[in-house]
């Protein structure tokens, strides 16, 4: 990314991601999520993306994370 360049997004790194749509990242990394980027050295995630049922999730630490996570798969 050049430094001219305006982030438009929340950057998310795949490994701070849950999801339970499988094709939630690809989405990501082509550009057709406009509230979420891949993120970069400039501009690294700095938060967990959490992802259930179509409803995204931005959460701090990777314990909340996990067990929001678990806990939400667990009651479908």
């Amino acid at each position: 990314m050049r430094k001219s360049q305006v982030v438009l997004g929340v950057p998310v790194s795949e490994s701070m991601l849950l999801t339970d749509d499988l094709l939630f990242w690809g989405d990501i990394k082509a550009g057709m999520i406009s509230d979420f980027t891949e993120d970069d050295a400039e501009h690294p995630a700095t938060q967990w993306l959490v992802r259930l049922r179509g409803i995204n999730y931005l959460i701090p630490n990777k314990e909340t994370a996990m067990a929001f996570f678990e806990g939400g798969v667990d009651h479908e």
